[in-house]
């Protein structure tokens, strides 16, 4: 394939631009011919990435048009120069316009932005970037390059260009010998480093008359020495550029600010002070009142500049400022070798993104024909740009940055969220599209948590899990053995001396035999990993063997949490579990039409979560069975009995009903919510003949909750252009079988309102606390990260018509409840009228009603069919639920706070 020829237009204002440009051209395969002039031309004509050098001021459009015949190329690429946009606009040559300042305070009315075939903008520390939707926002353009096993004694003293257009060292402007001189105040604390000082050739020129240390070299590096030579130094002391200062992050070098130099980096060191990198005082704004930027009506760099230079003339002749400014570099050292320190590099890291040389190219490679190395469209990959800046869309483009980051702690630990979110979304996509390579992807995320966990060994992440016991059989052994299991493989938190994880178990079995059994498992327990604190019935309630309702129990579960003195923090989360979780996933594969599998790394990913947008909880949603009612999906999986009984479908094409599943949101919701359009699920387990034993077994399963033809996988919406492993769901989001909590405010009972109705409470008072809980002001987070909800079939002894028929009538309250305090979004939820309640009860009502004549009406075309069906018990109790309609008496409701 002929290589696409570039032309290279960079802002001259500074290193910056240029060596952002280099970095997108690492990954593309083309012909390249870049505009050279002045300090830029340092940079590029050093570089193998440039080809061809254009010797002409591209500031100067005429100049460049004289120069330069756009027949002679694909494309151009413009950093951050918009001198030549309308000669490039006007000769029809595609333009890839990347904007590293969109931060600065400039018009932003530029034909470039409707002209250019795509726009790129550099995230920053802003929390006010706003890009328009057509613009594509990127981490920071920088070159990440294999780097060394570790630090070595080394400074790295960057002045960058230190020239533009209007400033030159030694003539206007004597910024680097006043800033050299400061640092001669810290050569001692420095004798045993080797301590470079980098800048233009101009800049070095001016510092010939100083009489050196031998351990202090002055270098003018080509961009490939300079990174590898920060790649070594445990320090950076620069100039508040961008470039270099986002370097200096990703490479994990302690990274020192001196004063600004020019206009940008007076703005620049603004929002490093906001986003806690260096503390206030240094900036020159700070001492000189006209060069509030902020307060100028008409900005223009070039008269802000001539501000600038008077204010470092000053400066230079003033003894108070260059003692400050001494005293503050004296502070910075201090506050680099913090404990702190390297963590808020690493959440700065993660909120800047991945860096995004590789997404502008792939985006330039494909745009102009070349698909060699563009990754392809996925249902998933628009989120994993638009989430993290990162666009691995391969295992091996996984792998790569991996390799590129592995021998820098720093580098890797601001990678990690990114990565295992990608990984994680190409395992979940490789599963529905019934790839073969999903073991090799479980496999790389299996060595990148490890990877972690070795440069990470001594992190404090404790995790501590309570819930409360059902009339499920082994639901606590299972739910545990599980989270074990995970805990081996996954290697997490390893060499923690104290558990890694702690349970709380509260007894709430109503059948003596499980109750037992239960409480002889969590006293016989023995893990030097996993704590179990068991809480019998003796120990709560003189009442014995005798459920109380999820309402109840959570009130003794939540009590007990505070009795033991848990509190949950970022660091130490409080998961609240359903006991019928366990720590696998349901995803489809490609053998059968189920398959409960690990599925990436459930504790990394909860610990990535856990500073995911400073939430306060999360509600992580479900896989397998459906978290409600047994009688709640009865009628959807009759139909697709009844419909492969008269063989009106054959088995269905496997992809097709995956991409039904995915136009139809929450289908599993079926009595309690209401009535969608049905479509046919036919799962490759109806393959088999519809024996007496089928049968017998389908209805039991119906009874018990546990799926029968339609199981539930991780949320798949295809009207969402955000999906992804991690996505933000809604719909099953809010039940809160899988809560997890990183608030402590929140684990207090004040928000748990429900219907109170013949000495019973509603269902979903979860989903009630979620409500309310937002409307005050938390930040709830409702996240894709499904456990499997593996409610297992009960025995025939355990079922009983009254209790499915009272669990759904709690429902239909709950859901009503519900539904009555997200519509009106009651601030205080003791506002809401119990007549309103009622009016969505009576709704709720008649969609059941409707529902259980249909199912009533479907047993008996089943029955028809097969008269065996008879002989059942499983089906004639169907038939016995289905029979009577329910009735509420609507006088015996109260609405309560059943935790005060």
């Amino acid at each position: 394939m002929k290589k696409l020829r570039l032309l290279c237009d960079s802002n001259q204002m500074a290193y910056g631009s240029s060596s952002a440009l280099l970095a997108i051209l690492d990954h593309i395969d083309s012909e390249n011919t870049a505009f050279a002039w002045g300090i830029t031309k340092e940079i590029l004509s050093t570089d193998h990435k440039i080809h061809n050098i254009i010797s002409i001021d591209n500031k100067n459009p005429n100049a460049v048009k004289e120069a330069v015949d756009l027949n002679c190329f694909d494309a151009v690429i413009v950093v951050s120069n918009l001198s030549n946009i309308e000669f490039y606009v006007n000769g029809g040559l595609p333009i890839f316009f990347i904007d590293l300042h969109h931060w600065y305070p400039t018009n932003k009315n530029h034909v470039v932005w409707e002209s250019a075939s795509k726009c790129f903008v550099e995230n920053f520390l802003s929390n006010n970037l706003s890009i328009p939707d057509n613009v594509c926002k990127v981490g920071p353009v920088i070159r990440l390059t294999p780097n060394s096993n570790s630090k070595e004694k080394i400074v790295l003293v960057n002045f960058g260009g230190a020239e533009n257009r209007w400033i030159v060292p030694g003539l206007n402007s004597d910024y680097i010998k006043w800033a050299y001189k400061i640092l001669e105040h810290f050569f001692d604390r420095f004798s045993d480093y080797l301590i470079y000082i980098a800048a233009g050739y101009k800049a070095i020129a001016t510092l010939t008359d100083f009489d050196l240390p031998k351990n202090v070299k002055f270098r003018t590096f080509t961009q490939a020495h300079y990174l590898d030579i920060l790649s070594k130094s445990e320090y950076l002391i620069t100039s508040p550029g961008l470039n270099a200062v986002f370097e200096g992050m990703y490479y994990g070098s302690k990274t020192i600010f001196l004063p600004p130099q020019n206009t940008s980096q007076i703005i620049q060191l603004s929002y490093y002070e906001n986003s806690g990198l260096v503390s206030k005082g240094l900036n020159l704004s700070d001492f000189f009142d006209y060069l509030n930027f902020e307060t100028e009506l008409n900005f223009n760099e070039q008269d802000f500049t001539k501000k600038v230079l008077l204010a470092l003339n000053d400066a230079v002749n003033d003894s108070v400022i260059y003692k400050k400014i001494i005293g503050h570099l004296s502070e910075q050292l201090n506050y680099v070798n913090n404990s702190n320190y390297p963590e808020l590099i690493k959440s700065l890291t993660c909120k800047l993104g991945f860096p995004g040389s590789k997404t502008i190219a792939s985006y330039i490679s494909s745009a102009m024909g070349d698909k060699s190395d563009f990754l392809a469209d996925s249902f998933f990959r628009s989120s994993v740009i638009k989430r993290f800046n990162i666009d691995p869309f391969s295992l091996a483009e996984l792998k790569k940055l991996v390799f590129c980051s592995l021998n820098e702690k720093t580098v890797f630990n601001s990678m990690f969220t990114s990565l295992l979110h990608s990984a994680e979304t190409l395992l979940l996509e490789n599963f529905y599209n019934l790839d073969n390579h999903t073991r090799e992807i479980q496999f790389f995320i299996d060595d990148l948590c490890k990877h972690y966990e070795s440069l990470n060994p001594n992190r404090d992440f404790t995790i501590r899990i309570a819930f409360t016991t059902t009339n499920l059989r082994n639901a606590v052994s299972n739910l545990i053995s599980s989270a074990i299991k995970e805990l081996n493989i996954s290697y997490f938190n390893h060499q923690k001396s104290n558990p890694i994880i702690e349970f709380l178990v509260i007894e709430n079995s109503s059948i003596v035999e499980i109750c037992e059994c239960n409480r002889d498992y969590c006293k016989g327990f023995r893990n030097k990993n996993v704590a179990i604190r068991y809480v019998d019935w003796d120990q709560k309630s003189a009442i014995r063997y005798n459920s109380f309702s999820i309402a109840q129990s959570r009130t003794f579960l939540i009590n007990e949490i505070h009795a033991l003195g848990w509190q949950a923090s970022q660091s130490s989360p409080i998961w609240i579990l359903d006991d019928d979780f366990e720590f696998i996933v349901t995803v489809p594969n490609k053998e059968g039409f189920v398959e409960s599998v690990r599925f990436g790394s459930i504790f990394h990913r909860l610990e990535c979560l856990s500073s995911f947008d400073k939430v306060d909880a999360i509600i992580g949603g479900n896989s397998g069975a459906s978290p409600l009612p047994e009688l709640s999906t009865i009628r959807l999986q009759l139909m697709d009995l009844n419909l492969f009984l008269k063989n009106q479908y054959p088995k269905l094409d496997f992809i097709e009903t995956l991409n039904s599943i995915k136009l139809n949101s929450d289908y599993f919701y079926d009595l309690s919510r209401v009535k969608g359009d049905y479509f046919p699920v036919i799962p490759m387990s109806f393959s088999k003949v519809p024996d007496v034993d089928f049968l017998n077994e389908f209805f039991v399963n119906l009874l018990s909750g546990k799926p029968a033809s339609r199981f539930l996988f991780p949320p798949l919406n295809s009207n969402d252009d955000y999906v992804s492993a991690w996505k933000l769901n809604d719909g099953i989001a809010v039940s809160g079988g899988n809560t997890i909590y990183f608030n402590d405010d929140l684990l207090s009972l004040n928000n748990y309102w429900s219907l109170e109705y013949n000495n019973a409470f509603s269902r979903r008072a979860d989903a009630i606390w979620f409500l309310v809980s937002r409307f005050e002001g938390y930040n709830i987070g409702k996240m894709n990260f499904p456990l499997n909800h593996s409610r297992s079939s009960r025995i025939s002894a355990d079922i009983f018509a009254a209790d499915l028929l009272n669990n759904s009538i709690k429902d239909i309250l709950g859901v009503a409840l519900w539904e009555a305090t997200n519509s009106n979004k009651y601030m205080c939820f003791s506002q809401i009228e119990l007549s309103t309640v009622i009016k969505f009860i009576k709704e709720r009502e008649a969609i059941f009603e409707k529902n259980r004549i249909d199912g009533l009406n479907l047993l008996k075309d089943i029955e028809a069919i097969i008269g065996a069906c008879r002989d059942l018990d499983s089906f004639m109790l169907l038939k016995e639920i289905f029979s009577e309609p329910i009735s509420i008496d609507y006088n015996k409701l109260k609405l309560v706070n059943y935790g005060c």
